[in-house]
């Protein structure tokens, strides 16, 4: 992280590294700066949530599983909707 600190990979893996090893405040940081480096990824979303849950920060922890839920049924909407699009395009 010290060549490229902005990679939210990496500063979400940190913050597991951290809250397993009782350093939760600076993980809660970490897991922060990866939201706001990529906060519509699914992924650092879910990474969040597990470190809430870790630091039993359950109404934490539970708002972060929403939005992965939300942002993944946006996805699997726009999924549908163009599989359905490209059905109907093949019947023309």
């Amino acid at each position: 992280m010290e060549l490229n600190p902005n990679p939210s990979f990496a500063h979400s893996q940190y913050a597991i590294y951290l809250v397993t090893t009782g350093q939760s405040a600076n993980a809660e940081s970490e897991i922060k700066r990866a939201l706001e480096l990529d906060p519509l990824s699914p992924l650092q979303r879910s990474i969040a949530g597990f470190l809430f849950c870790w630091v039993r920060q359950y109404d934490r922890s539970i708002k972060e599983g929403r939005r992965v839920v939300e942002a993944d049924y946006v996805v699997l909407n726009l999924v549908e909707e163009l599989a359905r699009r490209m059905r109907t395009n093949q019947k023309q």
